[in-house]
């Protein structure tokens, strides 16, 4: 390029590019005030709790303390919860199953509302669906609507394999 072509200003850009160049410089200012503002929220929070950054220790070795594991104290919480799930599992887990039921048959319910609906309303707009079998205007149904007949699918999927998973983790 020609340095002498160049603009001297941003009144010399096209005003399409001067709108994007200042909205771009607006939104770069916004960010760095964004990270002195963080930084200084940063700094206030590590004081309040006498946090020390790690890059500034003088220490090379530094280990963090939830690496020392209390194997005795672990081995008592755990035997805690099997206690607690042993206690109270089975309401949650019958509440559960009565949930996914629910979820499901939720689903067919509107799923097949919404089947019948669109059938009615495609028979009484239009002539020519009347001399489809219902297969075929199931069939056109899926054809025009893919995605929320995928959406609707894999809801029902979802909620089957989750309550077969659930049924055969209760039978063990």
């Amino acid at each position: 390029m020609n340095p002498g072509n160049l603009p001297k200003s941003l009144s010399e850009l096209p005003p399409a590019v001067a709108a994007w160049t200042s909205l771009i410089f607006y939104i770069f200012i916004g960010l760095v005030l964004l990270w002195i503002v963080l930084k200084i929220i940063g700094f206030f929070y590590r004081r309040a709790y006498n946090l020390t950054p790690a890059a500034t220790t003088g220490s090379k070795n530094l280990k963090p303390d939830f690496l020392k594991v209390d194997h005795a104290q672990r081995e008592t919480l755990i035997a805690k919860g099997q206690q607690f799930d042993a206690a109270y599992n089975p309401p949650i887990v019958k509440a559960t199953t009565a949930v996914q039921f629910g979820v499901i048959f939720t689903a067919l319910v509107s799923f097949g509302s919404t089947v019948f609906f669109a059938l009615s309303k495609i028979e009484d707009t239009d002539g020519t669906w009347q001399k489809l079998t219902t297969g075929h205007k199931f069939g056109a149904i899926v054809q025009s609507h893919p995605v929320g007949f995928v959406i609707t699918l894999v809801i029902i999927l979802g909620g089957l394999v989750q309550l077969i998973i659930t049924l055969r983790k209760n039978r063990k």
